[in-house]
């Protein structure tokens, strides 16, 4: 028997709403250390099901190794 699940997570946002989460993340990035937690914001929140925006530290690491080179 084989069984199978899919799941679907449509999530509609405007450039504006974009763009405060992408400004969040910049300001949130240049205090934080290797093992910090990266949680930026809940996309969804509720009792049983959470989607969770985390922001990528590698991504700006790298941004922020090549600005200064």
């Amino acid at each position: 028997m084989n069984t199978r699940e899919e799941r679907k997570i449509i999530i509609t946002m405007s450039p504006v709403e974009l763009r405060e989460l992408a400004d969040r993340m910049e300001k949130l990035w240049p205090h934080l250390r290797p093992t910090d937690p990266v949680f930026v914001d809940f996309l969804h929140y509720s009792s049983n099901f959470q989607v969770c925006l985390h922001l990528d530290q590698e991504y700006f690491y790298k941004l922020y190794k090549a600005v200064e080179s």
